[in-house]
């Protein structure tokens, strides 16, 4: 089966597998609580992805351990201020934002500009109905949370230009400059989101980088018909 046969879309996949690695399981964050028959590494772990998505590329790697990273990453205030569950979570964390930023790579070398990149991962499951049609250009579109929080979700993202998708992945590139920087932090501050080493902490933070938080509260926008309801 083709998940993607009733659209004309381009897919573009970066994931992780080894031969070496068949019969072991993928790493997850503890709280996430899947079963392990879900996270048992297969064979057939990349033609299966193949045969449902039909990417026009796809790139795999075997899982880094990113040691000379979290060491780096252990010394700053945005990792040290992180409560203890994510700081043992923090290898989940930047291969989850590695992912992204070689998607992004791939992606930038196509040379395509897109009208809608939609940004997933393989192990969220979202009964999702949204009408292309009507997205407004240079937005950012998350998942309703109705609250004050803002923030910008690993699970399901739109992005209506291609620049708007390789900054969201430039994250990992960014740590310790989020770290450094005033403006990422009075955006934490205005989305009333913890200043933390978290997944969707830094993905909404690293906005920070390239614009004020007025600029990224104007382009963000909260989509009634996506919800947090993932699994």
């Amino acid at each position: 089966m083709d998940a993607c046969s009733d659209y004309n879309v381009h897919v573009y996949v970066h994931t992780w597998w080894d031969k070496s690695l068949v019969g072991q399981h993928y790493s997850t964050s503890p709280w996430r609580h899947i079963p392990p028959d879900e996270t048992l590494i297969t064979e057939d772990v990349i033609q299966t992805i193949i045969n449902l998505y039909n990417p026009i590329q796809i790139e795999y790697e075997s899982p880094k351990d990113f040691k000379d990273e979290i060491e780096e990453i252990k010394e700053l205030d945005i990792f040290k201020n992180s409560p203890e569950s994510i700081k043992n979570n923090i290898r989940n964390t930047l291969s989850n934002l590695y992912s992204k930023y070689k998607t992004s790579l791939l992606l930038k070398n196509s040379n395509i500009d897109y009208d809608c990149i939609i940004s997933l991962r393989f192990d969220i499951l979202l009964p999702i109905s949204v009408d292309l049609s009507n997205l407004v250009s240079n937005k950012v579109y998350l998942a309703y949370t109705n609250s004050n929080r803002v923030y910008v979700s690993d699970q399901f993202i739109m992005f209506t230009n291609n620049e708007l998708f390789i900054q969201y992945s430039s994250t990992f590139c960014n740590i310790k400059q989020i770290n450094d920087s005033l403006r990422c932090k009075d955006v934490a501050s205005k989305c009333c989101i913890e200043f933390k080493c978290n997944t969707e902490e830094l993905l909404t933070i690293n906005y920070g980088i390239y614009y004020i938080t007025d600029e990224i509260l104007s382009m963000i926008i909260q989509h009634k018909r996506i919800t947090n309801e993932i699994r």
